[in-house]
């Protein structure tokens, strides 16, 4: 099934809010009153989903699988727990897979999970990586050449925590991937937000291809995922991370489709050591495939008013 790739757009580039700045460094938690709305509809979302997945069974159909990547951003020293009790829920209730995961040996009316991690923050190796190598479970860290070992300067709020922190460095990396603890991919070169309206042809092109590089050449094995700064990108984008060589290239919101997987592109859906475990457990059951749908009924709605009140956008 297609996914939809629908987000907010803006001079032909598509935001998707999850990632989008100044919340590439764990953005704060929705609203308390949001956060109630996105459960409430998912509940409905995966009750329906049930009922028919239950009719296919009576009918004799197969049902579908589900493959659902997580984004995580950091997870803090006092939030170690959380993690640990969310990874103990995911091996109970879905298979945790690799990043590339393609879906080619999936079984039916199973439920799957990639663990990624943006930006890759120090504290992965300390918070992260214990209960990583402790649950037995893979995961990918998307990593900013130019700040491997450094502050990540494209914080611009130095309120955040993160921004006085510094990102794994090339022996960390190596470190991780020597024990086959965590696999690699590139998150651009400076974390620039990806978009022909914003970055010329050749700017696009160096983001992913000198990122690619260097990880290629600093540790000896090939670069094939990438993860889009902000969830911002255009067709000219995806197109230009293709020809760069990239097998995947992962959103910051999921797909409209079970398999959160349209050609080289994939969906991602944020998630927190902070979550609550019946939204983190409705997140691991595929139960917010409909935030693409609710984003673009969100966009037309302000295209609406706008055209109501005179505003142009």
């Amino acid at each position: 099934m297609s996914g939809d790739r629908r987000g907010r757009k803006k001079n032909g580039a598509t935001f998707h809010t999850a990632g989008g700045p100044g919340a590439a460094a764990g953005q704060a938690a929705d609203s308390v009153l949001v956060a109630c709305i996105k459960t409430v509809l998912a509940t409905l979302f995966f009750g329906l989903r049930t009922a028919y997945f239950a009719f296919l069974r009576l009918s004799g159909r197969e049902v579908p699988w589900t493959f659902v990547p997580f984004m995580y951003h950091s997870v803090k020293a006092g939030e170690t727990g959380m993690f640990s009790r969310q990874m103990d829920l995911l091996k109970r209730y879905a298979a945790v897979v690799g990043a590339e995961f393609s879906g080619i040996e999936a079984l039916p009316a199973r439920h799957y999970v990639a663990l990624t991690f943006d930006d890759g923050f120090e504290d992965f190796e300390h918070n992260v990586v214990p209960v990583l190598r402790e649950k037995r479970l893979p995961a990918t860290v998307f990593v900013v050449t130019r700040h491997i070992g450094r502050s990540p300067e494209w914080i611009a709020d130095h309120g955040q925590r993160l921004a006085h922190g510094r990102t794994l460095n090339a022996e960390e990396l190596g470190a991780m991937l020597a024990e086959g603890i965590a696999n690699i991919g590139s998150h651009s070169v400076s974390h620039a937000a990806l978009s022909s309206s914003l970055l010329n042809a050749d700017e696009i092109r160096a983001e992913l291809e000198d990122s690619k590089r260097h990880l290629e050449e600093a540790f000896g094995q090939p670069i094939r995922m990438f993860a889009l700064p902000y969830g911002v990108y255009d067709e000219q984008v995806l197109l230009c991370a293709q020809e760069a060589g990239y097998d995947r290239v992962f959103l910051s919101i999921p797909l409209g489709s079970f398999s959160n997987i349209d050609g080289h592109v994939a969906g991602r859906l944020e998630v927190s050591p902070t979550d609550s475990p019946y939204s983190y457990w409705l997140k691991a059951q595929g139960a917010y495939q409909f935030l693409p749908l609710t984003i673009a009924a969100k966009a037309r709605w302000l295209r609406w008013v706008r055209r109501i009140l005179g505003i142009r956008a």
